[in-house]
């Protein structure tokens, strides 16, 4: 998928143990597959959908252009 990741460093909160969070943004009609790609590198991943109110860049939206 062409997308970008940002990786995250975190620490999960019941066993204290370091862990690396993958930000990533889809669109609605990619959800499927984006979960899909993630399950096959990882079984046990949690995953966090979220619809979102804008996304600018690109893939996503065109830059407005103020006059």
């Amino acid at each position: 998928m062409d997308r970008g990741v940002t990786v995250m460093y975190g620490r999960t909160g019941y066993l204290g143990k370091d862990t690396e969070i993958c930000l990533s943004i889809v669109s609605t009609r990619e959800l499927a597959k984006a979960e899909r790609l993630v399950h096959q590198i990882d079984p046990e991943a949690f995953i966090i959908v979220s619809r979102v109110s804008e996304v600018k860049g690109r893939g996503f939206t065109e830059q407005k252009k103020y006059l």
